[in-house]
């Protein structure tokens, strides 16, 4: 029993196999630190202005945690946790969940916000764009600031277009 345990595994480590090759080294980018201790991130003050702190969906009469759902929580530190559903679409875009955290934000204009992400240590950090009309908010672009790379451009994703989306929850007021 011995002997042909190891002549089957002289064998297969003699052979050439795709395994064998080491595979191309992979970049991975640091996780930011947060704000400083003391300070607070800027995010979701202009967010929380802007709208965008809540859920949204582009169908509102789907329950929360469905594909195409959004949540923007604002933190204590000023950071905003985004969580998000997405659809099933074409080219290998699974339903799985997307998430970010949001470090900083800043307008751009009365309709537009630029934010500083971070989804993890393969994509490092992005700049996330969203746009208001009439029609609600939609992600415009996210473009991966370590490579300069469009991961989102002009709402399209491997196939997918972001599509307008709504605030599904009501807003707390004081």
């Amino acid at each position: 029993m011995i002997r042909k345990f190891t002549l089957v595994v002289a064998i297969a480590f003699a052979a050439p196999c795709a395994f064998s090759q080491t595979p191309p080294p992979m970049k991975l980018y640091p996780v930011p630190k947060g704000p400083a201790p003391g300070e607070k991130s800027r995010a979701a003050e202009v967010l929380s202005e802007f709208g965008l702190i809540g859920d949204f969906a582009a169908d509102c009469s789907t329950p929360l945690g469905s594909p195409g759902h959004a949540v923007y929580t604002a933190r204590p530190d000023g950071m905003v946790q985004s969580v998000s559903q997405l659809a099933q679409g074409p080219q290998g875009l699974s339903g799985g969940f997307a998430r970010y955290m949001f470090l900083d934000a800043e307008r751009v204009g009365p309709t537009e916000v630029k934010v500083r992400a971070f989804t993890n240590p393969l994509e490092g950090e992005v700049e996330v764009r969203f746009i208001k009309g009439d029609e609600g908010y939609r992600l415009v672009s996210s473009l991966q600031l370590g490579t300069g790379a469009y991961l989102i451009k002009d709402s399209q994703h491997r196939g997918y277009t972001y599509k307008w989306m709504t605030r599904c929850d009501k807003p707390l007021t004081g």
